[in-house]
């Protein structure tokens, strides 16, 4: 969607919880809530939660819309640039 000459994207992205999102502000800043964090493994184990849906549906696509360029806010610690998360090539996340 575009809203005052904005780029809102919002993606359903279920795993940490049942109604957690992505959301992608002018393809450079991403807000993921507890989807994606740095140095902090993601919970999957609350009711509610779903290991299967985070692996299944939201790492195919925060690897699929995320860029290396893009700065991330998490719901915990300090924002961080994705590239920071990236080893090998590969968008690294731990998840419990």
């Amino acid at each position: 969607m575009n809203w005052n000459n904005h780029k809102l994207e919002l993606t359903h992205i279920p795993g940490h919880s049942k109604g957690s999102s992505l959301i992608i502000l002018d393809e450079s800043f991403v807000f993921t809530g507890d989807s994606l964090l740095k140095d902090i493994p993601i919970i999957t184990r609350f009711p509610g939660s779903s290991q299967s849906d985070y692996e299944q549906i939201t790492l195919p696509i925060l690897r699929k819309k995320l860029r290396n360029n893009m700065t991330l806010f998490p719901g915990h610690g300090d924002p961080f640039i994705i590239n920071d998360i990236i080893k090998e090539g590969e968008l690294c996340v731990n998840y419990r």
